[in-house]
């Protein structure tokens, strides 16, 4: 649990400082280091897939999100496929968000898992996992909310994170909605024209 807490840590490090990261060199230890750190944190993970099902924690919240999306890492001189999920609790307390002037769920306790060209009925058990650790299963959960990009990788699996009396909630991310929004547009009003804006704006706001 130690090494899941500094993971975890190094993530939202990386997450919040990207400049650090990408304007700086990191020596060659580094990367070793990391390297190590992921062998046992890989270990770890299939030990408690292996392991049998235990009682699903109590929920921090009443509302579980998962997202889960898939990227490009280059490595090994290649570019590799990686799948990438967050689980988490939404509320019970607001934070206004400044941009959109709305009050929303706010996040707490997320937990990542990532895999490099993983099939995808081999990653998501890895989610399973997480969100169990979240309170996935327990009575006290009334909400769940799936995140993704439209996939089908992903939206063929999000039934597994069904359960009996609990809201079940599948939310298309708001890049790829846009994006759709605008192919509607650009084929009714034309691509780029003023109607185009006109008509988008009110339905994306």
């Amino acid at each position: 649990m130690q090494l899941r807490h500094l993971l975890r840590g190094a993530v939202e490090l990386v997450v919040d400082l990207p400049q650090i990261v990408v304007r700086r060199r990191v020596p060659a230890l580094a990367f070793e280091d990391a390297e190590a750190l992921g062998v046992v944190a890989e270990a770890e993970i299939k030990a408690d897939m292996l392991a049998p099902e235990a009682e699903p924690a109590i929920p921090a919240g009443d509302t579980l999100l998962v997202g889960v999306d898939g990227t490009t890492s280059f490595t090994d001189g290649d570019w590799h496929e990686v799948k990438v999920g967050v689980v988490g609790m939404l509320g019970p307390e607001l934070q206004h968000d400044p941009k959109t002037g709305r009050d929303v769920l706010k996040a707490s306790e997320p937990r990542y898992c990532a895999a490099v060209a993983t099939e995808a009925g081999e990653f998501f058990p890895r989610v399973g996992l997480l969100a169990r650790q979240a309170g996935f299963g327990h009575p006290g959960l009334h909400r769940v909310v799936c995140l993704g990009d439209g996939g089908r990788w992903i939206w063929n699996r999000t039934s597994a994170f069904r359960q009996d009396g609990v809201e079940h909630i599948e939310i298309l991310d708001y890049m790829h909605a846009s994006g759709h929004v605008w192919q509607v547009a650009d084929v009714f009003f034309g691509e780029g024209t003023l109607d185009a804006h006109v008509w988008v704006g009110p339905v994306l706001r």
